[in-house]
């Protein structure tokens, strides 16, 4: 899997990846669509109120939607989709990769406790009436732990995150990826955890030329965080708010 030079940043435009075909108009472009179609979904939810059968289509919608305005640019300028950062990378990424997961879950820890403490409402409780509300647990831990990976990587990091660091460098774009990254997510006690993993994750491509080692880190997170949340579901540890 190594790749020569692999340890150096990557640049906007290298010669491992060659220039993007999307600007930063392009990419500002595109978060507006993804904005408008969420927000259409929401909308749409909130008056034809759907039966609980239909809950776990809208929740596989809902993260397809990520890498529509992706794909559309891709098709538009005609453009190779390994340049979203789908390349190979050095397997030594994945243990930093997990060394930096660590030292964020201290964080997260420290993050809940404390919301926990003020009686607000955290993601484990938002996603524990998610599942009351749709027909299939196992498609929402299919779409969890693997469509959602997928997708929100390609998005945030393969076409947002490549799409600033053209104009805005890296610590810029890593850092204003990031924050949409957790603004997306719309809760509040979760905003300062999924800002350091989107951080990571930044960093990971940034330093791999691959959205892989961070996406293979947000399969875990999410994997760690459903099997979590079941466990305190199914022993009744988990209170609703």
């Amino acid at each position: 899997m190594n790749i020569p030079n692999q340890d150096n940043p990557l640049l906007p435009q290298d010669n491992t990846a060659g220039p993007l075909p999307w600007s930063l108009s392009d990419t500002w472009i595109g978060l507006g669509l993804l904005v408008i179609l969420l927000a259409a979904s929401v909308l749409a939810v909130s008056i034809f109120k759907p039966a609980v059968i239909y809950g776990t289509v809208i929740v596989v919608f809902l993260e397809l939607a990520f890498i529509l305005p992706a794909v559309i640019f891709l098709v538009v300028r005609h453009a190779n989709f390994e340049l979203l950062g789908y390349r190979r990378f050095k397997a030594g990424f994945v243990g930093i990769g997990c060394g930096l997961l660590i030292a964020s879950y201290l964080i997260t820890i420290l993050n809940n406790a404390i919301f926990v403490k003020l009686g607000i409402s955290t993601q484990a409780n938002d996603m524990e009436r998610i599942l009351a509300g749709i027909s299939s647990p196992v498609w929402f831990i299919i779409t969890a732990v693997i469509i959602a990976p997928i997708m929100e990587e390609t998005f945030f990091r393969g076409f947002l995150f490549a799409g600033f660091r053209q104009r805005y460098g890296y610590q810029k774009a890593a850092l204003l990826s990031s924050a949409l990254f957790a603004i997306a997510h719309h809760q509040a006690a979760a905003l300062i955890p999924t800002f350091l993993l989107g951080y990571i994750f930044s960093h990971l491509y940034q330093k791999s030329n691959s959205i892989l080692p961070g996406m293979f880190m947000h399969f875990l997170v999410n994997a760690f965080g459903v099997i979590g949340l079941l466990a305190m579901m199914h022993f009744g540890t988990l209170t609703p708010r």
